[in-house]
C-alpha cells in the first residue's frame, strides 16, 4: 500500500533515505567490531595464553592421575595388609565360637560375630567353608536368621574356591560380585591337633577406599583449579609486563610511524630480544625522521636551484627574442635591398637595350 508523503507530517523523501542508509552504517559498524575482535582473537597474547593454558591443563591432568593413582596404590596396599591382618586374627574366635554356640546358642553367637565384624568397617560378609566346599555359616544369617538345613545345603559351585578352601595357607584375590569390588581372603583354621576342618572366606570391600579416592580427587581439583586461575593470572600478568605488552607497543609503534609520524618512539627498557628490536625500531624511526629531513633541504634547494635556473632560462630566453626580432628586422632590411638592387639592374639593362636600339636608328 503506498502512503503519501503529505500523511506523515515532518517526513520527506529526503529524510526516508537518510532513515534507510542507518542500517547500512550500522552493518558495517557491527563488521569493524567483528573485524577488531577477530583480530584480538589472532593477537599472539591470545595464542600465548592459549597454548600455556593447554599445557597448564596437561600437566595438572597428568599429575592428578598419577597423585591418585599413587594414593590409590597405597590406600589399596593399606586395605590389604589391615584385611590379612584381621582375617589371621579373627579367624580362631569365629571358629572356635561357631564350634560351641552355633547350634546350642545361636543368638549368642550372632553377638560375637557382629562384635568382631565392627572390629573391621571394610568388611562386608564372612563365610565358614568346609572342605567339600559346604558353607556352615554366611553372616547374611545376622540379618536374614539362622539358615534351615531342611533347605539343603549350601554349596560352592566354583572349583577355584573349593580349591582355594582347601588348601593350608592363607590365599588373596580382587572380585567382582553385583557389580561391587571386594578383596576376597580364604583363611584356613588349622585347631592345635592339626586338623584342618574348616576356612573362612572373608570379603572385603572397596567402598571406603573409594570414598577416600574420591574426596582425594574432589581435593585435586579443588587445589588444581585453584593453582591453574593463579598461574592464568600471573601467566597473563607476566606475559602482558614482559611479552605481549612490549610487542603491542611495538605494533601500535609501528603502525602511527607507518601513517607519517616519524616523531614515534617506542619506551621498552627490557634487556632481551624484545629490548633490542624496540632500540632497532626507535633507531630506524631516528633515521627516517632524519633522511625525510635531509629530503626536504634538498628538495628546498632543488626548488631554489629550478627557479633561479628558470629566471636564467627566461632572461636567456628574452635576450633571444629580442635578437630574433633584430635577426628578422635585418632580414627584412636585407630583403628589400635585394630586391631593390634587383630592379635597378632591371632598368639599367633596360636603359641599354633603349640606347642601343637608339643608336641602330641613327647609323
Amino acid at each position: 500500500m503506498h502512503v503519501p508523503w503529505s500523511v506523515c507530517p515532518g517526513s520527506s523523501p529526503k529524510r526516508f533515505r537518510a532513515f534507510k542508509r542507518k542500517p547500512v552504517r550500522f552493518e558495517s559498524y557491527l563488521y569493524q567490531m567483528v573485524i577488531e575482535q577477530m583480530k584480538r582473537f589472532y593477537s599472539i597474547k591470545v595464542k600465548l595464553v592459549t597454548l600455556l593454558v593447554v599445557i597448564l591443563i596437561f600437566v595438572f591432568t597428568i599429575n592428578t592421575y598419577f597423585v591418585i593413582e599413587r594414593e590409590f596404590e597405597i590406600l589399596r596396599k593399606s586395605l590389604i595388609e589391615s584385611a590379612k591382618s584381621f582375617s589371621i586374627l579373627s579367624s580362631s574366635s569365629i571358629i572356635k565360637n561357631y564350634k560351641l554356640y552355633y547350634d546350642s546358642g545361636f543368638y549368642k553367637y550372632k553377638e560375637i560375630i557382629e562384635d568382631i565384624m565392627s572390629l573391621n568397617s571394610d568388611l562386608e560378609g564372612l563365610q565358614i567353608v568346609d572342605m567339600q566346599g559346604r558353607i556352615m555359616f554366611d553372616s547374611k544369617e545376622l540379618t536374614e536368621g539362622k539358615y534351615s538345613d531342611i533347605l539343603g545345603p549350601r554349596m560352592f559351585k566354583d572349583d577355584n574356591i573349593i580349591e582355594r578352601v582347601r588348601k593350608s595357607e592363607s590365599s588373596l584375590k580382587e572380585v567382582w560380585i553385583d557389580n561391587k569390588r571386594y578383596i576376597e581372603i580364604i583363611q584356613p583354621h588349622i585347631d592345635e591337633w592339626g586338623r584342618h576342618d574348616y576356612s573362612i572366606r572373608y570379603l572385603i570391600s572397596f567402598a571406603s577406599l573409594e570414598q577416600n579416592i574420591a574426596g582425594a580427587i574432589v581435593y585435586m581439583i579443588t587445589v588444581n583449579a585453584a593453582s591453574f586461575l593463579a598461574s592464568i593470572v600471573l601467566i597473563y600478568f607476566f606475559s602482558h609486563r614482559f611479552i605481549t605488552g612490549p610487542i603491542e607497543k611495538l605494533t601500535i609503534g609501528a603502525e602511527v610511524l607507518g601513517k607519517g609520524k616519524l616523531e614515534t618512539r617506542v619506551n621498552i627498557k627490557s634487556k632481551d630480544e624484545i629490548g633490542r628490536l624496540a632500540s632497532a625500531f626507535n633507531e630506524m624511526a631516528s633515521d627516517l625522521k632524519k633522511s625525510r629531513t635531509e629530503l626536504k633541504e634538498y628538495s628546498k634547494s632543488l626548488e631554489k636551484k629550478v627557479a633561479e635556473r628558470t629566471k636564467e632560462l627566461e632572461k636567456s630566453k628574452k635576450e633571444l627574442e629580442m635578437k630574433l626580432d633584430e635577426l628578422e628586422r635585418f632580414s627584412k632590411l636585407s630583403v628589400g635591398r635585394e630586391l631593390k638592387m634587383v630592379e635597378l639592374k632591371r632598368k639599367v639593362k633596360e636603359l641599354e637595350e633603349m640606347l642601343k636600339k637608339k643608336g641602330g636608328e641613327k647609323g
